[in-house]
């Protein structure tokens, strides 16, 4: 009988593999970033001390994906009023390509264990935007233009290295 527990435990890592994972990372903001996917809220307070960031996320912008997207966190201290007017990629074999976003975000989420007010916001879908012809560029350049409070649009650039490294692929 004490057997049967090790051999579940067994079984579902025995079921486990271990998977090439394609990813677009920002080196300044990967931490940061790597926290928030990983549910590690309280170790963003100990990685910036930021009032206000702006954090690509493109690890699921690749074909390891099988709905390949591009996200880009909007983290707050003051709880401001974020505009998203559009963003961009470019590469160095690839003309810049604009996508518009014209969308009001509210920070409607607490960063647990943080002062982080924050938002998640959808910026290239493969369903609207053709993917496919981005992700196998080794370099992306990511532009998002944005406004804080109805003040002026701002315009922030992040150089997105394509990197692939091995996960472990839990069974579904």
């Amino acid at each position: 009988m004490k057997l049967y527990p090790i051999f579940i435990l067994l079984l579902f890592l025995c079921s486990c593999s271990v998977v090439d994972i394609e990813d677009y990372v920002h080196e300044p903001t990967n931490e940061i970033r790597n926290s928030i996917v990983h549910w590690e809220y309280g170790r963003v307070a100990k990685l910036t001390e930021a009032a206000f960031i702006v954090v690509p996320n493109f690890r699921t912008f690749s074909r390891s994906f099988s709905s390949p997207s591009g996200w880009v966190y909007i983290l707050d201290k003051s709880n401001n009023e974020f505009y998203v007017e559009s963003v961009s990629l470019k590469s160095e074999s690839k003309p810049e390509v604009s996508v518009t976003i014209n969308e009001k975000v509210s920070l409607d989420w607490k960063l647990k264990d943080t002062e982080y007010s924050y938002t998640k916001v959808s910026v290239f879908k493969s369903d609207t935007f053709d993917i496919e012809t981005w992700n196998n560029q080794p370099v992306i350049i990511f532009t998002i233009k944005y406004s804080v409070n109805g003040g002026e649009i701002r315009t922030t650039e992040f150089k997105l290295q394509h990197k692939i490294y091995k996960e472990v692929a839990w069974p579904t």
